[in-house]
């Protein structure tokens, strides 16, 4: 039974992220901008360093990200007001805009797959996926990056911001 559940488990989660990647393609975006706009979406004011390690792309690949996105007016620079090495991004009014289609496209993808269950098994499924997620969480910069398309106005309860507070009380 546990291969059986494997596989389909693993199906599924391919199946739904397939589904929600192609959604935001049609915006005319490739998977990292995408998860650029994203952090960006949620994280305004990141260093291209920390949107970098978000999105697992070397520096230079990053910069050139970030230029693409700026040349199309979806991403603002400013130089930081603490570091004058360290130049922050946000998103443009046209960037926020996009950031709100990307998560209302992702929402309508999850909420679709999601209808196949009946309430009691979707409220299982939420235990079950907490408790899955928190046992795939790393470290600080992958919890940073499994939550990079993620609409935050919906997760009031973050459970990944709560694992990794839990975790950080019981080091010390």
């Amino acid at each position: 039974m546990t291969n059986a559940l494997e596989n389909t488990f693993g199906a599924m989660a391919i199946a739904l992220s397939d589904d929600i990647f192609s959604s935001i393609q049609a915006n005319g975006l490739v998977q990292s901008e995408a998860e650029a706009i994203g952090h960006l979406g949620h994280a305004p004011g990141l260093a291209i360093s920390h949107l970098a390690d978000a999105i697992s792309l070397s520096h230079a690949a990053t910069v050139r990200l970030v230029a693409r996105l700026e040349d199309r007016g979806l991403v603002e620079r400013s130089p930081s007001e603490t570091d004058g090495r360290t130049v922050l991004l946000k998103l443009s009014e046209r960037g926020q805009e996009l950031h709100a289609r990307q998560m209302g496209q992702r929402q309508d993808k999850l909420r679709t797959a999601l209808k196949a269950l009946s309430s009691d098994e979707q409220a299982m499924l939420s235990f079950l996926s907490t408790k899955l997620l928190n046992a795939l969480l790393r470290d600080e910069n992958h919890a940073f990056r499994v939550c990079r398309l993620c609409n935050r106005q919906v997760c009031a309860n973050c459970p990944v911001e709560t694992e990794m507070m839990r975790r950080e009380e019981v080091q010390c």
